[in-house]
């Protein structure tokens, strides 16, 4: 089969979860005998600069697009005053809309993914011009981010937060219904899509996946490193940035009272100023690092404050399939089933995050009876081949029922 991934940022370099999801599954579809192509947005904010030279050899064929989707605030103030959701409208692209054409009429293609509901104003293009099963990849309940962010953000932007998830609950329920097959990362992402959407057609849960033996090449045993915790993330994404103040301000300083030898690394790509300017004792920030696989290696365990966000936490699984320890909250673990104290530390106050800390001090064969667990589930639930023929395997049900169902009707 012959399937095209449409993406609405450039998935290379692997610096974050969506450019992680992304390449899971191209990998997986290729393993599975399906010839893949890329068509993605090359965005100002996540600007690659020679997309078509970039080490991506999973794919046949790369194409891209410039786009200016920088985010200008009185632009998403103007748009309150008019039809659509900003959200989507930053992504409607004349010239997008013509190389989507243009391989759409030079390519027969089995499957057309979408890596985003956002995309989902493409789909009449592709009806126009294609057969393919159209798959709409949700790796996130988009308006659902915004909603937990109107519940926790800065007060004075919380009523324009609500605006923009109003605004993306009501594109989402017109268009996901739309394509072919829904493709959840995870199964609580299905559920809600299904009872707060009303979404009834057909959905196939795909999660990130890992190749697990090479993820195990390189990662060394906990014992041998510092106590320390790592933190690694998009600074530029509003939940990312608002989970690690809640962790600097309401966390450490009791984390560091109660463990003076404990020391935290903050990474993450647009790292902003004011936490470069960060002075605080045992905190140490590195910006952007070239390989986020290898940080997260440096440290025994790797901290994910997760207060609002969707979808599946990808810096969590990467964590776990490197072996380290995380600390999360509640919310971080959605989509993943992972158990406190046996892959996972679920911490949600800084009492909680002391108690569990002080639960790896007092027997540290507790950390790396975690690691290996840690491993084993990403090695049983997040197999990217096995991912990527189950999906491989739903296309082709859905084109023979359609070819079946044309049959009849003829």
């Amino acid at each position: 089969m012959r399937i095209l991934q449409v993406c609405k940022k450039f998935p290379y370099p692997i610096m974050d979860g969506e450019a992680v999801a992304v390449r899971a599954l191209a990998l997986g579809l290729k393993e599975a005998g399906c010839t893949v192509d890329l068509l993605s947005f090359n965005t100002s904010k996540h600007r690659v600069d020679d997309p078509e030279a970039s080490d991506l050899p999973h794919y046949e064929h790369i194409t891209s697009s410039d786009l200016d989707n920088d985010v200008i605030w009185w632009k998403v103030g103007l748009s309150l005053a008019q039809p659509g959701s900003y959200h989507v409208t930053r992504f409607e692209c004349e010239r997008f809309r013509a190389k989507l054409r243009g391989l759409l009429t030079r390519h027969e293609y089995d499957a057309i993914i979408l890596e985003t509901a956002i995309l989902a104003t493409y789909i009449p293009v592709i009806r126009e011009l294609s057969e393919a099963v159209v798959m709409l990849r949700a790796h996130n309940v988009e308006h659902e981010i915004w909603d937990r962010l109107a519940q926790r953000g800065r007060f004075y932007l919380r009523p324009l937060y609500r605006a923009l998830a109003q605004r993306l609950k009501t594109f989402e329920r017109l268009w996901i219904p739309q394509a072919d097959l829904l493709v959840p990362i995870t199964r609580r992402d299905e559920l809600t899509i299904k009872t707060e959407l009303g979404y009834i057609g057909a959905s196939h849960v795909v999660p990130v996946g890992y190749d697990h033996p090479r993820l195990d090449a390189g990662a060394p045993p906990l014992h041998l490193l510092p106590f320390a915790i790592s933190f690694i993330g998009s600074l530029d994404w509003e939940p990312n940035l608002e989970g690690l103040w809640w962790f600097l301000n309401g966390i450490w300083p009791g984390l560091h009272r109660a463990f003076p030898d404990l020391t935290f690394h903050i990474a993450g790509r647009k790292t902003p100023p004011e936490i470069w300017r960060l002075s605080l004792p045992g905190v140490t920030v590195h910006g952007e690092v070239p390989n986020s696989a290898e940080f997260l290696t440096r440290y025994p365990m790797m901290v994910a404050p997760i207060l609002s966000g969707s979808g599946t936490r990808v810096k969590i699984l990467d964590a776990m399939a490197t072996g380290r320890v995380v600390l999360t909250t509640q919310m971080g673990l959605e989509g993943i089933d992972a158990v406190d104290r046996a892959e996972v530390l679920v911490c949600n106050t800084a009492a909680e995050f002391i108690a569990q800390l002080m639960y790896l001090r007092d027997d540290p064969m507790h950390a790396e009876a975690m690691s290996r667990a840690a491993r084993r589930l990403i090695a049983s639930h997040f197999d990217g081949a096995r991912i990527g023929f189950g999906l491989a395997s739903q296309v082709r049900d859905l084109r023979m029922r359609r070819a079946a169902l044309a049959r009849i009707e003829s």
